[in-house]
């Protein structure tokens, strides 16, 4: 396991700890002064070494306790397991260290081998915490977004919906939410397969994303409908912003195996204080499309 050290501390104690670990992959050294920089830039640090100070010198080992706490309070560099190093019989070192955070602690003067043996250790904890790390968000994926689309699913539709419209009464602003169907769907998974249905679908989602705000949600509905819910959004922004997504899918162009031309109906609704809760939005948003559909499909209505 090839790793990539933060050595810092005292430049008179990093030489020979520097070579040591050298075995285990490629050693950065500096002082704490730069630490946090230098483990900033390193993109990303395998594994970050403290070394203390001498017990009288009070501004570096400072220098040392802040690093610590520098670096577990910043959720980019939490995961990087440090290990201190401190004097002989600083008992009250040894404690802060491991109380600000540090993975591991030795006493100097260390024996032989031991500094590899912890690296090693510590780098084979990261691994599996980084892995388990890795499958919970693989789960939560799939959890919250749908397979076909990318977009997130019709369980965080409705949970998210609930969380805005909530905010939206008690911040007293505005949530608007729109529902678009593709229009004339079932031919194109007919003619051209299930496939090309798909692609379609995820083609429209990824439009949808691309012309939204990062704050909006675009999320599949089911079947061929996706929703995209707006935050701090009157109805007739709202009614803008669903013309600019109508007229963004209506110049795509699906190809290869086949070219496709796909439109989408657009229902508009706000929130209202009879809204009690997502489903009514929903209810409203829903209506308004299929009222865009019967006014002839590659439009937009709003809800009454």
């Amino acid at each position: 396991m090839t790793a990539r050290i933060l050595l810092t501390g005292d430049a008179g104690a990093l030489g020979d700890l520097a070579v040591q670990l050298s075995a285990l992959g490629s050693v950065l050294t500096g002082p704490v002064e730069l630490a946090l920089t230098m483990l900033q830039a390193m993109q990303p640090t395998t594994v970050v070494m403290l070394v203390d100070s001498e017990a009288d010198d009070a501004l570096a080992r400072r220098g040392a306790m802040r690093l610590l706490a520098q670096v577990a309070a910043d959720p980019g560099l939490q995961r990087i397991p440090v290990l201190a190093l401190v004097p002989p019989g600083d008992s009250i070192a040894l404690v802060t260290v491991l109380a600000l955070g540090a993975a591991d602690c030795a006493t100097l003067p260390l024996l032989p081998g031991e500094i590899v043996a912890r690296i090693g250790a510590l780098l084979r904890r990261k691994h599996s915490a980084d892995r388990i790390a890795d499958e919970q968000q693989h789960i939560r994926r799939l959890a919250t977004v749908d397979a076909v689309t990318g977009a997130f699913n019709r369980h965080y539709l409705d949970s998210r919906l609930e969380e805005a419209m909530a905010h939206a009464r008690a911040t007293q602003v505005p949530l608007a939410l729109l529902m678009l169907d593709i229009d004339s769907f079932k031919p194109i998974n007919d003619v051209h397969g299930h496939a090309v249905g798909d692609r379609a679908l995820a083609a429209v989602a990824a439009q949808l994303v691309a012309n939204v705000r990062a704050v909006d949600t675009v999320a599949r509905y089911g079947g061929d409908e996706l929703a995209v819910i707006m935050p701090d959004t009157d109805l007739q922004t709202a009614r803008d912003v669903a013309e600019r997504l109508r007229a963004a899918v209506a110049d795509m162009r699906l190809s290869e195996p086949c070219t496709v031309g796909l439109t989408v109906s657009i229902g508009v609704a706000a929130q209202m204080a009879s809204d009690h809760d997502g489903a009514a939005l929903l209810a409203r948003a829903d209506a308004a499309l299929y009222a865009a559909k019967r006014a002839g499909r590659n439009s937009i209505a709003d809800a009454a």
